[in-house]
């Protein structure tokens, strides 16, 4: 796994009574891409995707059915490190001394 992070700013958009109507994220020139450790690797092959904002009073079904399922995903993952994690903890545990 990759993680990719994008330096920028977040102009948010008010009216006359303080409301924020809308925001977007503009993306600066600085892109970092690290491993799963944290370390500085070279950039992948990867799709491009939008740093599109969900906006005030506004989360499409869509959009949350889409973090649902990257967050289903995410957590399957980390019940597996989990299960192989304790099984090596158990086989060392057996392990004579």
């Amino acid at each position: 796994m990759k993680n990719k992070t994008t330096i920028g700013f977040v102009t948010q958009f008010y009216d006359d009574e303080g409301k924020c109507t809308s925001q977007e994220f503009v993306a600066g020139d600085q892109v970092d891409w690290e491993d799963e450790d944290g370390e500085t690797c070279d950039v992948p092959e990867h799709e491009y995707h939008t740093f599109d904002m969900v906006q005030p009073d506004h989360v499409p079904l869509d959009s949350l059915l889409l973090h649902l399922e990257k967050l289903r995903k995410h957590l399957t993952e980390l019940r597996g490190q989990l299960a192989t994690y304790e099984a090596e903890d158990y086989n060392r545990q057996q392990e004579p001394t």
